[in-house]
């Protein structure tokens, strides 16, 4: 049995899914399977799978999204954790052995490290933690990116219910993450072992987009389905900042078919100010997180 198990989705741009799988083939750590899902992709694969058959698990399936891909890529897990990594992604080569070795030290179910961007603009790096060294907090905000997340597979065993929410085109990441932290502090280690590509329209730097993930958060988090037993208090600084964002995408979906993306944009830019002060006053004051 393999000690991680890397989950890779793929739909589009097969030469950056190579530097992802090159990226894994690379790292000090040499215990990990790697699965490859490809969610219905049109593209012709067959060059990548010639290089790359004898080195990875490779799965089709019927375009579902990004949620599917993942899910199906957890129920053919077999590691004793599972990493995340976005096929446009890239892990830096100690990425794997630095993870586990403080989840190891830490005796801790998930961990979260920090990355830098690449590809459109300026290299930014970005970490959940301030401390030097690694440090167990509550998470309460979408600032995680899927490749630098980690989690031990027995967990994802013991509870089905916790999976990307397929139904959600924007905010299944952020609801995952807040589903395992119902029982479960975060590991948050200060190193950058993570490259997330920018490519000048990704969805996490759109006003629009920050509005429905967070909304969508936000209601999921509301309705409970899993009822799930949530050890964190939810603070009336984030409650309010959740409810507008549920008020702003309301009212931009009125705008959406009706006016050019531009407007559409600038509109959910003025409605997400209010929330988004919030929100980076709720973290400040929370010492936990």
């Amino acid at each position: 049995m393999p000690e991680v198990s890397v989950i890779i989705p793929f739909y589009t741009g097969v030469e950056w899914l190579k530097e992802a799988v090159d990226s894994v083939l690379s790292q000090t750590f040499g215990d990990y399977e790697i699965i490859v899902v490809n969610d219905g992709s049109p593209e012709d694969d067959s060059d990548f799978l010639a290089q790359y058959a004898d080195k990875i698990k490779y799965v089709r399936k019927e375009n579902g999204g990004p949620s599917t891909a993942r899910n199906a890529g957890i129920e053919m897990a077999a590691g004793k954790y599972i990493a995340f990594l976005d096929s446009d992604d890239r892990w830096l080569p100690t990425k794997l052995e630095k993870q586990i070795m403080h989840m190891e030290e830490y005796k801790t179910v998930w961990s979260y490290c920090g990355y830098r961007t690449f590809g459109a603009g300026d290299s930014v790096s970005y970490v959940m933690t301030k401390s030097v060294e690694p440090v167990i907090q509550r998470y309460n905000t979408p600032y995680i990116a899927t490749p630098c997340v980690m989690v031990e597979r027995q967990y994802l065993i013991d509870h089905p219910e916790v999976r990307f929410n397929p139904d959600l085109r924007y905010g299944q990441d952020s609801y995952f993450w807040l589903m395992i932290n119902a029982d479960n502090p975060i590991l948050a280690i200060p190193d950058i072992l993570t490259e997330v590509r920018i490519r000048g329209g990704n969805a996490s730097k759109r006003a629009r987009v920050q509005l429905q993930a967070r909304s969508n958060v936000w209601k999921c988090r509301k309705d409970n389905k899993e009822q799930l037993i949530d050890k964190f208090e939810i603070t009336p600084l984030y409650r309010i900042a959740s409810e507008l964002c549920v008020f702003g995408d309301r009212v931009v979906s009125h705008f959406d078919d009706k006016n050019k993306p531009e407007k559409v944009e600038t509109i959910a830019r003025v409605l997400f100010v209010i929330p988004w002060a919030l929100y980076k006053i709720e973290r400040k004051m929370n010492k936990n997180g």
